[in-house]
């Protein structure tokens, strides 16, 4: 996936993101990545595993990344098909 310049292809990437955001990447590989954030953030996603809602700061994290993908990569590939 990578451009003759050895530079990633964005346009790839972007289409990996999407199979596994449309859930056609059964188990895609986990990274782990820091982030920091604010504490009201980090209650809010704990009241949310409170509930049982979720089973971990993780799986809340990933849920609301792949809805954040799927409402900004999707609108703008249809708006561009």
């Amino acid at each position: 996936m990578a451009a003759e310049s050895g530079v990633p292809c964005f346009k790839s990437n972007i289409r990996e993101i999407l199979r596994m955001v449309k859930g056609m990447f059964v188990r895609p590989r986990l990274r782990l990545v820091t982030v920091k954030m604010p504490e009201i953030y980090l209650e809010g996603i704990d009241e949310l595993i409170k509930i049982g809602r979720y089973k971990n700061r993780s799986e809340v994290i990933r849920v609301a990344i792949r809805e954040l993908l799927r409402r900004e990569l999707w609108i703008r590939e249809a708006e561009l098909s």
